[in-house]
């Protein structure tokens, strides 16, 4: 998160930012508290933002990505800020 702050409003790539994606698709829960948790951090939602455009310009980039990277990267989009 620090770093996606520091480079704001710069866009990082997914790999920049994220690392290898597949640890968090595969995490249940926080597929899980991203759907159904409001974000209250300003922080959070620079981090959250910049991590929607790198996924979704990946995805453009690729048609090959697995059923848990879309779920997850569905995740992101529904997550909502107060």
């Amino acid at each position: 998160m620090a770093h996606a702050n520091a480079a704001w409003p710069v866009r990082l790539s997914a790999v920049e930012l994220l690392g290898d994606v597949a640890p968090l698709a595969e995490d249940a829960l926080l597929t899980a508290l991203l759907t159904s948790v409001p974000n209250c951090d300003m922080g959070l939602e620079r981090f959250l933002t910049m991590a929607r455009g790198a996924m979704r310009r990946e995805a453009m980039e690729s048609a090959a990505a697995d059923e848990q990277t879309l779920r997850f990267s569905a995740a992101l989009a529904q997550l909502f800020t107060w």
